[in-house]
């Protein structure tokens, strides 16, 4: 593909992105958008004929993005298997920390828009059928062993989850006290971080 029509294509997604996470779906304008990239209302049109286009196109970027940060760790047979899920763990909260305002972004269309789960549904297949019970298979083995405390595996990717996504969704009502306490909001992510592997770990391991 010419390499000025990708630099157009993903100006224009970024612009899209930000016009989405500012106003949801229903709020953004396809005018608006095309402003903010700095291309005609035509261009846009050309590219991605749709707002409905764009809007998937996006999303389906992150949800591939947020995954492979998520899972890959977990699939690398070169580390341990803690090691590997708390790495799966971090790169989740680093994934979060860079797009701070997408987790409210996904719940609150999701509420307004229930047909946005098949999307992401979609996309948890692979790791609902392949990945869950290999790495439930281990879970089991390190148990046996008495190296960690029991545990179903969909429960713990669910307190992960939690963990790490939970204060993004929160972050407007938390925003004062990070200013007061942290000075900034990267020096809260850290900490946070930080909070969130400390408690997985514990979890996780029989004598922390």
């Amino acid at each position: 593909m010419d390499t000025d029509i990708q630099n157009k294509e993903q100006t224009i997604l970024i612009a899209a992105e930000e016009e989405f996470l500012l106003y949801g779906y229903d709020g953004a304008k396809t005018m608006s958008i095309a402003k903010r990239a700095g291309v005609t209302h035509a261009m846009l049109h050309y590219y991605y004929r749709t707002k409905l286009n764009l809007f998937n196109k996006i999303l389906e970027e992150k949800m591939t993005i947020l995954l492979s940060s998520f899972m890959n760790p977990f699939m690398n047979n070169d580390l341990p298997l803690i090691e590997r899920i708390l790495k799966g763990a971090e790169a989740h909260f680093d994934f979060l920390s860079k797009n701070p305002r997408l987790p409210r972004f996904v719940v609150n269309e999701i509420i307004t828009k229930p047909e946005m789960l098949d999307l992401i549904k979609s996309r948890l297949q692979t790791f609902y059928q392949y990945m869950l019970p290999s790495l439930q298979y281990e879970i089991d083995e390190q148990v046996k062993s008495g190296k960690i405390h029991k545990i179903d595996f969909l429960n713990l990717i669910v307190d992960i989850v939690s963990l790490n996504v939970f204060p993004f969704i929160v972050l407007p009502i938390l925003e004062p006290l990070i200013d007061k306490h942290y000075k900034e909001k990267q020096a809260f992510f850290e900490a946070r971080k930080a909070e969130n592997i400390k408690t997985i770990k514990m979890r996780l391991l029989l004598n922390q």
